[in-house]
């Protein structure tokens, strides 16, 4: 895509894709119909951030919670717990992200 753009055939990208690739592979103006993994929004402030951030200040919060889950299904996600699910900390944005 980035090189029929380049050449002037594509004159936008629009896709579903979520994991920035379109970026990656030379196209900087891909609309994300999905938005982006890399990127975060928190509904308590409305912050945006990397995903990255939003680990390290849910694994602060949540020390010991990593090994919790009871299953990994192949899309990704885990199966946790009630009581676990009751006392996670979704620790927003708007608190100090941890020193790395």
């Amino acid at each position: 895509m980035a090189a029929l753009s380049a050449a002037g055939h594509v004159s936008a990208v629009i896709t579903q894709n979520v994991d920035g690739l379109h970026q990656a592979a030379g196209s900087p103006d891909a609309v994300e119909l999905h938005g982006s993994l890399d990127r975060v929004l928190c509904l308590s402030c409305g912050r945006v951030s990397t995903r990255e951030e939003l680990d390290l200040r849910l694994r602060a919060a949540n020390p010991g919670f990593q090994d919790a889950s009871t299953r990994i299904n192949p899309d990704g996600d885990v199966e946790l717990a009630d009581e676990l699910v009751a006392g996670f900390d979704q620790s927003p944005a708007t608190r100090a992200a941890p020193e790395s």
